[in-house]
């Protein structure tokens, strides 16, 4: 009778501890799936290179900074060295201006830059900086960097080229050609100081860079054009200067074979695409509810942005994402799930420029690009416009067919890095109507915001997307 008890006992553990184990299991497996697809949404769209972005201002000047990120320490320390000279020079020149000055015309200074795959591991990436810090002119300059994440390493521009005086004449009637025949230069083009460039025996092309099957060079203002041609952009196809290109670069860049057929292009999302997971509708708020609209600019990112997503699910709340568009570009699946998950997405431009400082054609690059990057990643154009610093004239204005969303309260989270700093703003400043503003790049404003959500929540206010609380 004992043993057969015993037996029981036995096989009573045996089935608790199949049982906990397939428990486990599955929590397991489920857990890796969202692992898993969590590394998908966060996955920037360029192997191996994120973006790092930050934003600051005061009463006397306007400050933003992009830059990219490899994780390899040679690459990233010396793009980081170039980054922080470039501000300290912009602080540096702000010590000596009338600060009452400044308040009347704030400095600006954006850092910006566009990257170009030229293979696996292999990317053009061409900085951007743009200085206003009194005088009648905004004061642009350039810096190219060639990447070979295989290695480890920067690649020298005159390397791709065979340096011999033939191939210098080939190439400087092929940049002289882009000069004469470009509406845009030709006017303030001076072909003695591009002759002068190019066979300056200390020349080594460090302003040239690969573009799809391009060659291109960007020139600094007044380096061979007048200051009116801002920085002019020269491109040669490749297979119109193949033979001064070297026999490894050749090999690399596969130039001899026939190129004519086109790449396939990748799919676009089509409008009405995204989901909808139940916007809070007007109808759904009492008619005395209190409301206000909690804003994140500068995102999105691929870690903040998704927690910051699911404190809204958690709260059963709307929010408006004012985007960059050079930040989508980067991240396109999280601006999906953003509109997938019924929260509006409004255009911040592309490189976060302070608009009045910019040409009508320039306004129009800066707000337009954005646009179509938040259309094709999401398939919906964004709702609304916000102007970087809420920096805005009647320029702006006129090339803008947006309206421009503000906000009432600052909540200054980019300057203090305090979540309950930031949740201290909002209690001080809460009112019916109010519009929030945060910043979905810093991992402390996600801190922040649960805090505010919670508080929200508790003194009874509905969150709304702007384009709700404006209607």
């Amino acid at each position: 009778m004992k043993s057969t008890s015993k037996r029981m006992m036995i096989f009573i553990g045996i089935i608790l501890i199949i049982i906990l184990v397939i428990l486990f299991m599955t929590v397991f497996q489920k857990d890796q799936q969202k692992q898993n697809k969590e590394e998908i949404i966060t996955h920037s769209k360029y192997e191996g290179v994120d973006i790092i972005t930050d934003v600051a201002y005061d009463d006397t000047y306007r400050s933003a900074t992009h830059y990219p990120i490899f994780n390899i320490a040679k690459l990233d320390d010396e793009i980081a060295a170039y980054v922080q000279k470039s501000e300290e020079n912009f602080f540096t020149d702000l010590k000596d201006k009338d600060p009452k000055w400044l308040e009347k015309r704030p400095a600006s200074f954006s850092l910006s830059f566009d990257i170009y795959p030229i293979q696996d591991n292999l990317y053009s990436i061409v900085f951007y900086k743009d200085t206003y810090s009194g005088g009648a002119n905004m004061q642009q300059d350039s810096n190219v960097y060639l990447v070979d994440m295989e290695k480890g390493q920067f690649i020298k521009q005159n390397e791709i080229i065979d340096n011999t005086t033939e191939n210098k004449d080939q190439l400087y009637e092929q940049l002289k050609q882009g000069f004469m025949q470009s509406e845009d230069y030709q006017d303030f083009f001076f072909e003695e100081e591009l002759h002068k460039w190019l066979y300056d025996e200390s020349n080594t092309f460090s302003n040239m860079y690969i573009e799809e099957d391009h060659l291109v060079f960007i020139f600094n203002e007044y380096q061979v054009t007048a200051g009116a041609a801002g920085r002019p952009v020269i491109r040669i196809p490749l297979n119109d200067i193949k033979g001064i290109i070297s026999k490894e670069w050749k090999d690399k860049l596969k130039i001899e074979e026939d190129e004519s057929e086109e790449q396939e292009k990748p799919t676009e999302p089509e409008e009405g695409d995204s989901e909808d997971n139940g916007d809070t509708t007007e109808s759904e708020i009492p008619d005395d509810a209190k409301k206000v609209a909690i804003t994140f600019d500068d995102g999105p990112h691929p870690e903040n942005t998704l927690k910051i997503l699911n404190i809204l699910e958690e709260y059963e709340m709307k929010a408006t994402f004012f985007m960059l568009g050079s930040r989508v570009d980067f991240y396109p699946d999280i601006a999906k799930e953003v509109a997938k998950r019924g929260h509006e997405i409004g255009n911040h431009t592309w490189h976060h420029k302070d608009l009045t400082t910019l040409g009508t054609t320039e306004i129009k690059e800066e707000v337009q690009s954005t646009a179509d990057m938040i259309k094709k990643a999401t398939g919906e154009a964004p709702t609304a416009f916000r102007p970087p610093y809420g920096a805005i004239n009647d320029n702006v204005r006129s090339v803008v067919d947006q309206e421009s969303t503000l906000w009432t309260i600052d909540t200054e989270d980019w300057k203090s890095h305090d979540p309950d700093a930031i949740l201290e703003v909002v209690k001080d400043n809460i009112e019916d109507g109010s519009i929030i503003l945060m910043h979905d790049i810093h991992s402390t404003t996600v801190e922040g915001f649960k805090k505010v959500a919670a508080y929200l929540k508790k003194e009874g206010y509905y969150t709304v997307t702007v384009s709700q609380l404006n209607d």
